[in-house]
């Protein structure tokens, strides 16, 4: 659509939430699909949060809580292995 979006700027606020211990931001099919760890939380809280930082194009369309990210052999986020 034209408007350039930032992952690792939805990642660093999304990682300011109170509920979030560490977060991933990934484009998947033109979708913008959010990880996060923590204490598992409300889509719409995780959402408004990130609207008062961000504009509305730049919200993941889906989030997904998760008890670990993983991470490849030398601890490194593995982007392939995420659901």
């Amino acid at each position: 659509r034209g408007l350039r979006i930032e992952l690792g700027e939805i990642q660093a606020r999304l990682s300011e939430h109170p509920a979030v211990q560490e977060a991933a931001v990934i484009a998947r099919e033109q979708r913008l699909i959010a990880y996060y760890t923590g204490v598992p939380s409300e889509v719409e809280n995780l959402r408004a949060h990130l609207l008062q930082h961000l504009p509305e194009f730049m919200l993941p369309t889906s989030f997904m809580h998760l008890q670990a990210l993983p991470l490849s052999p030398n601890g490194k986020l593995d982007r392939k292995a995420l659901p």
